[in-house]
């Protein structure tokens, strides 16, 4: 090959190169400038993560490397209320944090596990429940 040639193929190269990252580079822009205006509009940071064991928790959700990971974590508990009829069920706000085992208030969730999530709305009663409660282990009843 040439001179000639070979310049143009390396020129074509860090043409190439330099579009690819200018791409990137506007695409994690947009993508972050959503993101925060999302939070600025007053969308909830709140996430509904149902899985596939049928369990849903609550929390903030974000995602370290091949986990997404979930903080101020809360789930809903049931339990029967013996006052009432048979079928009558309480429903319970729990904190995760407070179970007798201790864990601590995150967890990590392998992506395989979720069926899917939904963020929830500032007007939402979970989160007007998870942000009225503080540390408290149970909301009883459920607003």
């Amino acid at each position: 090959m040439t001179d000639k040639t070979n310049s143009s193929i390396a020129l074509i190269l860090v043409s190439v190169f330099a579009m690819a990252t200018i791409a990137g580079l506007l695409s994690y822009i947009l993508l972050t400038h959503k993101s925060a205006e999302k939070t600025a509009s007053g969308e909830s940071s709140y996430t509904a993560v149902f899985l596939t064991s049928g369990q849903v928790y609550f929390g903030k959700m974000s995602r370290q490397g091949g986990e997404v990971v979930l903080n101020t974590v809360y789930y809903v508990s049931t339990a029967k209320d013996a006052t009432k009829d048979a079928t009558a069920e309480n429903l319970s706000l729990i904190h995760l944090g407070n179970e007798v085992y201790g864990p601590t208030d995150e967890m990590r969730i392998n992506p395989d596990q979720i069926l899917f999530t939904e963020t929830l709305r500032p007007d939402s009663q979970v989160v007007k429940a998870m942000t009225a409660s503080g540390n408290t282990a149970a909301l009883n009843p459920l607003p």
